[in-house]
């Protein structure tokens, strides 16, 4: 991992650190991991999974612009499930085998800016 980004999960975790009871035993759900905010929330839950302990990752992308190198290694680096889905369709139960329909949205883009690609769910 470069020292960029090291830092800035680093960072992160210390802001976050006095809360992070609210991460144990949660599933963490995030939709257009292959973006640049998809890529940080899927690395830094995956990099402090034991530390929140967090349950399981799924990461969800239409990928419309194909899968990055990256996304194979994280994969191979931690426990997450993927899905190929387009969350713009908004249909949820097409993914109900990987996920529940009790997720409680924490974290989603500017509803005016469709397409955005990167929100995060958290369920206990």
């Amino acid at each position: 991992m470069n020292s960029i980004l090291k830092e800035d999960l680093e960072n992160i975790y210390e802001n976050i650190k006095d809360s992070a009871e609210k991460f144990n035993g949660s599933n963490i759900f995030i939709t257009g991991c292959c973006g640049f905010l998809g890529y940080y929330f899927l690395k830094f839950f995956n990099t402090y999974k034991a530390e929140l302990k967090i349950k399981s990752i799924v990461a969800v992308d239409n990928f419309q612009v194909g899968k990055p190198a990256w996304l194979e290694n994280l994969l191979n680096d931690g426990n997450i499930e993927l899905a190929e889905f387009d969350i713009v369709d908004g249909d949820l139960s097409k993914i109900k085998d990987i996920i529940d329909s009790d997720f409680v949205k924490l974290e989603t883009p500017n509803d005016q800016f469709f397409g955005a690609v990167c929100m995060s769910y958290i369920k206990k």
